[in-house]
């Protein structure tokens, strides 16, 4: 039962998700253009256009929503415990992201390194690779910037959280575990 409504709850958010991306897409195409963004913030650098988001954000929206769907239906405890969490974790995320933006947005670029910053050490800690988490990021980031800087910034810190939770940590309680036998 609880798949069945995962199904329609995930066909609702990608419509959504969708229809909000398109919607924002043409009013800005009847409002002076879509805009676009230079990498880094650099105006000698190419510029993105936010347009690309009529694809990418329903293609991203459609994979990570079946993977977070995949993950709750595995787990072997309560899967509304499972769908909570996962909830949690992308509204922290998109929060998060927002944020950032808002900081930006507002010239506070201070706030927005430090926070930046604090989510390259949080990719180390914890493990920001779950895809409701990279959800929740590149869409609290689509209005401020586009669909396309955001995911690649959020790709870098689905990276340096998978290479840290499934590199670093396990070695790192391998040493540990070395060290106490010696002991």
């Amino acid at each position: 039962m609880i798949a069945h409504k995962l199904s329609l709850y995930r066909i609702y958010f990608i419509a959504v998700v969708s229809l909000a991306i398109w919607t924002l897409l043409a009013w800005g195409y009847f409002h002076g253009g879509i805009p676009a963004h230079h990498l880094f913030a650099n105006p000698d650098l190419p510029s993105v256009s936010n347009a690309w988001g009529a694809l990418l954000i329903p293609l991203i929206t459609t994979y990570l929503s079946y993977r977070i769907k995949k993950k709750i239906l595995e787990k072997t405890s309560d899967d509304r415990d499972a769908l909570r969490q996962a909830i949690f974790h992308f509204a922290f995320a998109a929060l998060y992201a927002i944020t950032i933006a808002l900081a930006f947005t507002f010239k506070f670029p201070e706030v927005s390194d430090y926070l930046f910053r604090g989510l390259l050490i949080m990719a180390v800690i914890l493990p920001l690779y779950r895809a409701e988490y990279y959800l929740g990021f590149v869409l609290g980031l689509t209005y401020f910037f586009g669909a396309v800087l955001p995911t690649v910034i959020g790709g870098v810190i689905v990276l340096v959280s998978a290479i840290a939770n499934f590199g670093l940590h396990p070695l790192i309680f391998k040493m540990r575990d070395v060290f106490k036998s010696k002991s």
